[in-house]
């Protein structure tokens, strides 16, 4: 428990390096008898102004997907809407978008990333650009579902996060994609009209009656008394 008085003796001259033991006991740099997820707890309740910035340091030097997805989800859970974690998470974003970065564990990393984006950046107008740029440009289902759930959390309003949702709606081949983006678009703004329309069409054209329930529920949040 001494190491959780950091929180309160934040200008303790061994704080620094005594994070920095915790955060490569957390991540497997040292062999010792520790339980690793007994150090990534400790880290929760640790002075953050001291641990974010050592956590983005080793998400911008590992090359460890998997370290990273872990580095990611840490972040994700110390401290909701810290600009520093939500910039960290943007640019590892950016990092595993790009066509040199196409194993499994990077796009795992990726879809990871936009959930817990959804989780910690509500209303971050770069974290909503991002997710919108992600959801344009790739190709993976997952990935497009996972930023579709989370643009439902974060981007309340949001027009662009609106015209990239009916975009997949329209032109996606997967009835499962095209469920998550309904429920998302029936989050974020309710009266507008190009969304109701482009629902409707939705309702007009599936054959699944899933997704017809899906539908009906997006509407009945956000067109109420359109006669449409």
């Amino acid at each position: 428990m001494w190491v959780i008085a950091i929180a309160e003796f934040k200008n303790c001259s061994l704080a620094d390096e005594i994070v920095d033991q915790i955060i490569k006991l957390a991540f497997g740099d040292f062999d010792l008898d520790l339980i690793p997820e007994d150090a990534k707890k400790t880290l929760s309740l640790t002075d953050t102004a001291k641990v974010i910035p050592a956590l983005i340091s080793l998400l911008n030097h590992t090359q460890d997907e998997d370290t990273r997805c872990i580095v990611a989800e840490s972040l994700g859970k110390i401290d909701v809407g810290n600009e520093e974690a939500i910039t960290a998470l943007i640019s590892l974003l950016d990092h595993t978008q790009s066509a040199l970065f196409t194993t499994q564990s990077a796009l795992f990393t990726n879809w990871r990333v936009a959930d817990i984006l959804g989780k910690i950046a509500v209303g971050n107008e770069q974290a909503i650009a991002a997710l919108i740029s992600l959801l344009n440009d790739t190709q993976y289902e997952d990935t497009r579902r996972e930023v579709a759930k989370s643009l439902g959390k974060i981007a309340v309003g949001n027009e662009g996060a609106n015209t990239a949702l009916i975009s997949r709606l329209q032109d996606s081949q997967n009835e499962y994609t095209c469920c998550i983006v309904a429920e998302s678009l029936g989050k974020i703004d309710v009266g507008n009209k190009q969304v109701i329309r482009a629902l409707i069409s939705l309702l007009n054209d599936t054959q699944y009656e899933y997704t017809r329930c899906i539908v009906a529920e997006s509407l009945g949040k956000i067109a109420l008394g359109n006669e449409e």
